[in-house]
């Protein structure tokens, strides 16, 4: 018996819940191997053996790994045991040390402070007062220059990469992204491209180690906190500050205090919401735009709902008055959730499913896997934006779907992404169709650091639609 054996037996004996299925992986890196070849592949077998699963890591790795694949195992790492669980795993202490300590990645009292800063930036109704205005000027510069591209193939990854940084920038920055957007696109890509190496469980060497890698990506840290920094001086230096969210986050006080943020809490706040809402978003859009190209009839149904409210309604209320959008986007986002886990990590240990979870173990539930299992959703893989009608809603666990995760620390900005998607169909459907650019299969996805991304550059065709008349 080795010693990983022994440790599990002996601590066995001494909790409750029957021990969890093993996914071995690989004879020497174990599951290793499987997250660096294909981990959303490795995510759907190993839900195949149980909602609560544990990885074989190789020898020498201190912690445990586990994967929760169900709907009231979700409910219970994420909010039921909230308590017992916390955001100390290797994703989240990667994403605070490169991108500061800012609501995603912050706990205990720090992200209670956080939050009583930043919800009052995030409600309903200042989202639509505020901010939708900024993704409508956004879609429609997008628009512009998707019209381009007119009967000829363009890469609606790439397109939607462009909005979504400009659309979220603008948000955040207000005019200033126009003077910093041709240094902050580059070196924003720069960061991501080093997070995932970070992240990647293949990525075990330290981040002080003065390795090419580290050197890039502490190059690529020191610009864009510059570039933030700098945002953040000038505004000090303005009477008003700006009616963007860095202006407001500089200018919000706690409600509880009194007390502002520090330049540094501004800073890694605004660089958590860029991080968090543009690679996010830009996926969620170029992977519906992918769905809606493949299936004309569902795409002609949304086109029929935006042409009866598209210059007639508030930009603020289209959410509310596009109901079979809005399960479109819900079914794209099953489909191709962007954050594809969402982890955690417990000293103490749990059970799950009635499955035990061993000490000292990090734990994350396989959203994407959740999303595609036929326990959870009958005919996974088949797009079927009826699964969001409200009455069938109303059957399902609340935790069945997390594109935006759940429980208190959820994401924050669920509703400012949805009202950016729902703007950027509009203004787009409104006046193109999409189809496919080949025959082919569909570009299929891949984790990169913490997100999910096309595997490859996704063509497309826009073509000019014959307009109805609005009603």
């Amino acid at each position: 018996m080795t010693n990983d054996a022994a440790v599990v037996a002996g601590e066995s004996a001494k909790a409750p819940g029957r021990p969890a299925p093993v996914y071995s992986g690989a004879p020497v890196l174990g599951a290793l191997a499987h997250f660096r070849d294909d981990l959303l592949g490795t995510l759907l077998r190993a839900a195949d053996l149980g909602s609560v699963v544990r990885f074989r890591m190789p020898a020498g790795v201190p912690v445990r790994t586990y994967g929760v694949f169900s709907p009231e195992g979700a409910d219970r790492l994420l909010a039921g045991s909230a308590a017992g669980y916390r955001k100390d795993s290797r994703p989240y202490a990667e994403t605070a040390a490169f991108f500061g300590d800012g609501l995603l990645t912050s706990q205990d009292e720090r992200w209670h402070r956080q939050r009583r800063f930043v919800a009052p930036l995030f409600t309903p109704r200042r989202i639509s007062r505020d901010y939708v205005p900024v993704l409508v000027q956004e879609a429609v510069r997008m628009r512009s220059t998707w019209a381009a591209s007119l009967d000829a193939t363009a890469d609606v990854h790439a397109l939607s990469v462009a909005y979504t940084l400009r659309a979220i920038g603008r948000v955040l920055f207000g005019a200033d992204l126009d003077d910093v957007l041709p240094r902050l696109g580059p070196v924003f890509e720069r960061a991501n491209a080093y997070l995932s190496a970070r992240v990647s469980t293949a990525s075990l060497i330290p981040r002080t180690w003065p390795t090419p890698t580290n050197r890039r990506g502490r190059a690529a840290r020191r610009e864009l906190y510059a570039i933030v920094d700098g945002l953040i001086e000038r505004r000090r230096a303005e009477p008003a500050g700006g009616d963007d969210l860095l202006g407001r986050l500089m200018h919000e006080r706690d409600p509880l205090t009194g007390e502002p943020l520090s330049a540094d809490e501004v800073r890694d706040q605004a660089l958590i919401f860029l991080l968090a809402g543009h690679e996010t978003t830009a996926t969620a859009l170029a992977f519906t735009l992918q769905l809606l190209a493949r299936h004309p009839q569902t795409q002609a149904q949304v086109q029929l709902e935006i042409d009866a409210v598209r210059g007639v309604v508030a930009a603020g209320e289209l959410v509310r008055v596009t109901p079979y959008t809005q399960q479109v986007l819900k079914e794209a986002l099953r489909l191709y959730p962007p954050a594809y886990g969402i982890s955690r990590y417990t000293a103490g240990g749990d059970v799950i499913d009635g499955t035990q979870v061993l000490p000292r173990s990090n734990i994350f539930v396989g959203t994407f896997a959740m999303h595609r299992s036929a326990q959870v959703w009958p005919d996974p893989q088949r797009f079927d934006p009826d699964r969001f009608a409200p009455d069938r809603v109303a059957r399902r666990h609340r935790m069945a779907w997390l594109p935006f995760g759940g429980g208190a620390h959820a994401c924050i900005g669920a509703q400012l992404a949805t009202a950016e998607l729902t703007v950027a169909l509009t203004e787009l459907l409104g006046d193109f169709a999409v189809r496919p650019a080949t025959e082919g299969r569909p570009v299929p996805p891949v984790a990169s650091g913490l997100v999910l991304r096309p595997s490859a550059p996704m063509p497309h065709r826009l073509v000019a639609r014959q307009h109805r008349s609005s009603i």
